[in-house]
């Protein structure tokens, strides 16, 4: 009788284990659904952004330049002081502009619409990297092809977040961004030759770098895809990433 007790204690034991795997397995899919419904909401939230600050904020800068331009063209030789006003308003329009443009490109770059992945990764590592003195080589088997959008955007934000970690904090010379085609997958690999860092203490890392990757981890999960991290202080850092295209 002991016996059947014990072993109806351990079936009871085991079916609510099973129970409760269950419950956390639908409840982490759950999570998994709404945050990609967060992800994709928060992108369609930048492209209308963008499209804001483009149609409005952009056109109505460009025209204020190209108005200081004309002013200073009718008053012709003016005095000093009034010339260099106008010219010190010119500088701020044109810096506003360039200020309107990178916050643009930032939240939905058109050249990811319109010319695909390697193209607007291109674009942002020469356009962030090439700038601070650190050279970039960027190797694609893409030739052109383009992917799916929800892949390309994923992929994008990845690239965009580890290019802005190699920008702030890695102390580079050199990066490396490889994007590979395989007959199933995608594989883009991230390099730096920077300081590294120590992937176990990314919790206390300064300026949200570990927030940053989890992140990137997130956006991969979601394709169904992985992301690997490889780091050594002093010796760089190495970013992995692979994800699924059927």
């Amino acid at each position: 009788m002991m016996r059947r007790q014990l072993k109806r204690s351990r079936a009871d034991l085991e079916q609510a284990k099973l129970d409760l795997e269950g419950k956390v397995a639908e409840r982490t899919q759950r999570l998994h659904e709404t945050l990609g419904k967060v992800i994709t909401a928060q992108e369609e939230e930048r492209r209308r952004l963008a499209r804001e600050l483009h149609d409005e904020v952009g056109q109505t800068m460009g025209a204020l330049a190209v108005s200081l331009d004309r002013l200073a063209k009718l008053l012709g030789q003016t005095s000093p002081r009034v010339a260099g006003e106008i010219e010190q308003a010119r500088e701020m329009a044109r810096a506003l502009l360039q200020e309107t443009r990178r916050l643009i490109y930032d939240l939905r770059p058109s050249v990811l619409d319109d010319l695909g992945l390697p193209s607007a990764i291109r674009w942002l590592a020469e356009s962030r990297l090439e700038r601070q003195g650190i050279q970039v080589s960027i190797s694609s088997s893409l030739l052109g092809e383009r992917l799916p959008p929800s892949v390309e955007t994923a992929l994008f934000r990845v690239a965009q977040e580890a290019i802005a970690n190699i920008e702030r904090h890695a102390e580079a010379k050199d990066a490396q961004i490889v994007l590979e085609r395989g007959d199933s997958f995608l594989h883009m690999r991230v390099s730096d030759d920077g300081k590294g860092f120590d992937p176990e203490g990314l919790g206390k890392a300064p300026g949200g770098y570990g927030v940053g990757l989890e992140g990137m981890e997130e956006r991969v999960r979601l394709l169904g895809g992985r992301l690997q991290i490889h780091s050594v202080a002093g010796q760089g850092t190495t970013i992995d990433v692979e994800v699924p295209l059927e």
